[in-house]
C-alpha cells in the first residue's frame, strides 16, 4: 500500500506563515487604530486592520489548498494496484478549507459593502472606499472555488488511473494459468463458507419446527 509521505515541518511552516504574518499585521494595525483618536482619523483607517484579519483568518486555508493541490497531483499510488487506492483525504480537507475561505471572503466583501455605503452616505466609518475589500473577497472566493475543484479533479483522476491499473493487473494475472489458480485460491480464502445446493446446515435444521409426540398431540 502506497500512501503519501508524512508532512514535513517545512511544509507545515509554509502553511502557517501567512496567518502568522496576518497576526503581526493585525496587532500593528490595531495599535495604530487605537492611537488615532478624534479628528485625527481619516477615511479608511480601519481597512488595514480588516485586511490583516482577513489574512489571519484565511491565509492558512489558502496555502493548504495550494498544498493539497500539489499532494493530490502526486504520482505513485496508481502504480500500486495491490493497495487500497488513492486516499480521498485531500479532497475532504479541500472541501473544509474551501468552505472556510468562502466565509472569510464573504466577510471581507460585506465589510467592503459597508464601506461603499458609508462613502455614499458621507458618514465616516473607517471602511472607505470599500471596493478594494469587495474585490479581495471576490478574488479569494474565486481562488477557493478553483483550487477546491482542482483538488477534487486530481483525486478523481488518480482514482481512475488506479482502477485502470488494477484491471490491467487482473487481466494479466488471468492470462497466466498459475495466476488463475492463485486468483481462485484467494477468492476461496476470502469468501465466506456457503452451503452447497441442497445441503442442510445445523442452523437451518434447528430452526425447523420440531416433530414429536407433543406436536402430534396438538393435531
Amino acid at each position: 500500500m502506497n500512501r503519501s509521505a508524512p508532512r514535513s515541518p517545512l511544509w507545515t511552516l509554509l502553511a502557517v506563515l501567512p496567518s502568522a504574518i496576518g497576526a503581526g499585521w493585525a496587532i500593528v494595525a490595531a495599535v495604530e487604530v487605537i492611537s488615532e483618536r478624534g479628528t485625527g482619523r481619516e477615511p479608511g483607517f480601519l481597512v488595514p486592520l480588516v485586511a490583516a484579519l482577513g489574512l489571519l483568518g484565511g491565509g492558512w486555508s489558502l496555502v493548504r489548498l495550494l498544498q493539497l493541490r500539489a499532494e493530490a497531483a502526486g504520482s505513485g499510488v496508481e502504480d500500486d494496484p495491490g493497495g487500497f487506492g488513492p486516499s480521498e483525504s485531500p479532497m475532504i480537507s479541500a472541501q473544509m478549507h474551501r468552505i472556510w475561505l468562502f466565509g472569510v471572503a464573504g466577510s471581507l466583501a460585506l465589510v467592503g459593502v459597508l464601506g461603499i455605503w458609508s462613502l455614499a452616505d458621507g458618514d465616516l466609518s473607517g471602511l472607505e472606499p470599500g471596493w478594494p475589500l469587495v474585490l479581495v473577497g471576490a478574488v479569494l472566493a474565486g481562488a477557493a472555488q478553483l483550487l477546491g475543484r482542482a483538488v477534487e479533479q486530481r483525486v478523481q483522476e488518480r482514482s481512475e488511473r488506479w482502477e485502470q491499473a488494477r484491471r490491467a493487473e487482473h487481466e494479466r494475472r488471468m492470462e497466466d494459468p498459475m495466476g488463475r489458480i492463485l486468483e481462485a485460491a484467494e477468492r476461496e480464502r476470502v469468501a465466506p463458507d456457503e452451503p452447497a445446493p441442497g445441503e442442510v446446515t445445523s442452523a437451518s435444521s434447528d430452526s425447523r419446527p420440531e416433530s414429536g409426540p407433543s406436536s402430534a398431540d396438538t393435531r
